[in-house]
């Protein structure tokens, strides 16, 4: 729980240290689940579960028809305290134990009293102390005056007071109890003197606590005080906690820096000092961003958290900045209209963008590190690629990379019904199909070919339309391409740097009037 004050607490879901609690189950290796006051749990660990261990420390003072008892807190031996359990006088009380303390009246001045007191948990019955004969009497040195409180910056609280009038007795000390804003009783100390300085850790931060000091004649005792004004015991916070430095991902030779609040220990925390290398930033959030460093540069962190106390123990941690990125082209996949390169890359910390460059020119801008493609391509073409990756702190490219688009290959094929009186087919005028610069007759030609010659053909497009069947000079039909289409379509074949009319081609792995995955122009 923290309070607006920024005083963080751990509030307990289970707790059994009031009357009618029921103690939570324990872990048989449990070393003792109480708070301070409900007592220390078995030291060993190695021991069940059972009854607390006797109260210690237990003492009475007698007052006028009255007796005080105090006590330290029982071990509770793994399971938390329930109560305490005050018997004597013809009487019994039963107590929470986070009181130590109980003043029992009505007492016959002059007669001895022996009291016990036996803690309790969920186990059953601890072993029962027994306090040292008291008598209580009229005769009780004077009542103090004038308690003063001061809280301290290292957890410890000073008591100081007025010395008392003995009343003609002989004031032997004095004790100094403390109250807590819940109204729970705990002797802190004696002093011979007039005044007492509680130890850090006596006293819980945060907690609003006045005392009242007795003063003390031997076995006799006088009334309390008045209480002082209360005070809050506090220290320094604790060092901030999950402390996390690493590099920024937008920008270079800058550090993230993000922790959790730690316990403010009684006082709000005011700031955190945050120090990266030699530079120091104070802020009340819990997060900074340290900047001005190198690439790649390793810095040690710390975060302090300040209170009024001072200054936490450090949190350390330390970072390396962004640096440049790094790409390498792993292998490559393409179809016959696109290629893709399969990437590894090294971020350096930061955001990331990857460009694909072909010929010295971007071809896919800002695509993804783990794979880039570049569609639109021409069938069995090769490219020379590289590949750009950027971010924050600069950019790097890879060396060349060599890919190619998948292979179409395409057949000059005729089928003659008189192989023997036809040129085209007889094999004695096997080159007289015209390869065109163009898609049209009306174009120069660059070469000739004819038929079961095979070429790597990139594309397609459109130009004049021819048929494969009809009348020759003498007037006889004939048909040189059976099944095939009439059609417009030509083939570019790169390699013989022009273009072949598609009715006299077929294309592998496509029917006869298929262009299969040849792309178009």
């Amino acid at each position: 729980v923290v309070s607006s004050d920024g005083t963080a607490q751990i509030a307990e879901k289970d707790r059994d240290d009031i009357l009618g609690g029921n103690a939570p189950p324990e872990d048989d290796n449990d070393e003792g689940s109480g708070d301070d006051d409900e007592g220390d749990g078995d030291e060993d660990g190695g021991e069940e579960i059972g009854p607390p261990g006797a109260v210690t420390n237990l003492v009475g003072a007698a007052g006028d028809g009255k007796v005080t008892l105090s006590w330290d807190a029982a071990p509770n031996n793994g399971s938390a305290l329930t109560k305490y359990v005050i018997e004597g006088a013809g009487d019994s009380w039963e107590i929470s134990p986070s009181q130590r303390v109980l003043e029992i009246g009505d007492l016959d001045n002059g007669e001895s009293y022996n009291f016990t007191v036996t803690a309790h948990n969920s186990e059953g019955a601890g072993d029962t102390a027994t306090s040292p004969s008291v008598v209580p009497s009229a005769d009780v040195p004077g009542v103090v005056e004038n308690v003063e409180a001061t809280a301290n910056p290292d957890g410890t609280v000073e008591v100081a007071w007025d010395e008392a009038d003995g009343e003609g007795n002989d004031v032997t000390g004095y004790r100094v109890e403390a109250v807590s804003g819940e109204g729970d009783r705990t002797v802190v100390g004696q002093a011979d003197g007039t005044e007492l300085v509680t130890a850090d850790g006596d006293l819980n931060y945060g907690v609003h606590y006045s005392f009242s000091v007795t003063t003390l004649a031997g076995d006799a005792a006088a009334e309390p005080s008045e209480p002082s004004d209360s005070v809050t015991p506090f220290n320094v916070p604790d060092a901030p906690t999950n402390l996390l430095a690493e590099s920024s991902s937008s920008a270079a030779g800058t550090i993230d820096v993000t922790w959790n609040q730690p316990a403010s220990n009684g006082r709000k925390i005011e700031k955190y000092i945050v120090s990266a290398g030699d530079q120091t930033k104070e802020v009340t959030e819990t997060s900074a961003s340290m900047e001005g460093f190198g690439n790649n540069e390793n810095v040690a962190v710390t975060v302090v958290a300040v209170n009024e106390a001072g200054e936490s123990d450090p949190a350390s941690t330390t970072s390396n900045t962004m640096s440049k990125p790094t790409v390498q082209v792993q292998n490559h996949s393409s179809t016959a209209k696109s290629i893709t390169l399969n990437l590894t890359y090294d971020d350096g910390g930061g955001e990331v963008t990857c460009d694909l460059l072909r010929d010295g020119a971007v071809k896919v801008n800002n695509g993804s590190c783990d794979s880039l493609t570049e569609g639109g391509l021409r069938a069995s073409t090769e490219h020379i690629y590289q590949v750009r990756i950027t971010n924050a702190a600069g950019n790097s490219k890879t060396s060349n990379y060599k890919a190619s688009t998948k292979a179409v290959k395409v057949t000059v094929h005729f089928e003659c019904d008189d192989p023997a009186g036809d040129p085209y087919c007889d094999g004695t005028d096997s080159d007289r199909i015209s390869i065109r610069k163009g898609a049209s007759h009306d174009t120069a030609e660059v070469g000739a070919t004819g038929p079961g010659k095979t070429f790597n053909a990139s594309c397609y497009t459109t130009g004049d339309k021819i048929s494969p069947r009809g009348n020759d000079g003498q007037g006889v039909f004939r048909d040189y391409h059976k099944n095939k289409n009439d059609s417009n379509i030509w083939v570019l074949v790169p390699g013989q740097g022009g273009y072949i009319p598609f009715v006299w081609l077929r294309v592998d792995g496509a029917g006869v009037n298929g262009t299969g995955d040849l792309p178009k122009c």
